[in-house]
């Protein structure tokens, strides 16, 4: 049974997770929220992917589930700080008693300032994958030949 062809979600490997907590260690300075960069795919699609050859029930979302994730919400939109690769959102108060400016990494990088608007979910998101993309996706995830 599928909730709504049209609900996205998006997507992260166990590996990419793990590469991205590793990452992240070299950036933080405490207190910050990152979220990665990822892509994203609708339901209709994950199924289409993972059960090709069978009937695809539509059943309806049921109560409390969401069309789609929201990662970055609009209100924090003002202390939010966007990189090549992931966002950071910034601690509203003062973490370990240190004065950072979150738009530079520990590790140098530098980020730029998200629109005031900004919202960072599966819906709008620019990096969408096909049923195609996530075969191989899952393939590549498989740790052992299925």
């Amino acid at each position: 049974p599928i909730t709504d062809p049209n609900m996205t979600r998006f997507l992260l490997t166990l590996q990419e997770s793990v590469d991205f907590v590793i990452d992240c260690a070299a950036r933080m300075w405490g207190g910050e929220t990152f979220i990665p960069r990822i892509p994203s795919a609708t339901i209709g699609a994950i199924a289409e992917a993972v059960a090709p050859s069978m009937p695809h029930k539509v059943v309806g979302i049921r109560p409390g589930e969401k069309l789609h994730e929201v990662l970055c919400l609009p209100d924090t939109a003002w202390q939010t700080v966007e990189y090549d690769r992931h966002y950071v959102i910034k601690p509203s108060f003062k973490f370990n008693r240190i004065d950072v400016d979150y738009m530079t990494a520990a590790n140098g990088e530098t980020g730029r300032p998200v629109d005031s608007e900004f919202s960072y979910n599966s819906r709008d998101n620019h990096d969408f994958v096909s049923a195609d993309a996530l075969r191989d996706i899952i393939a590549g995830a498989m740790p052992f030949d299925a």
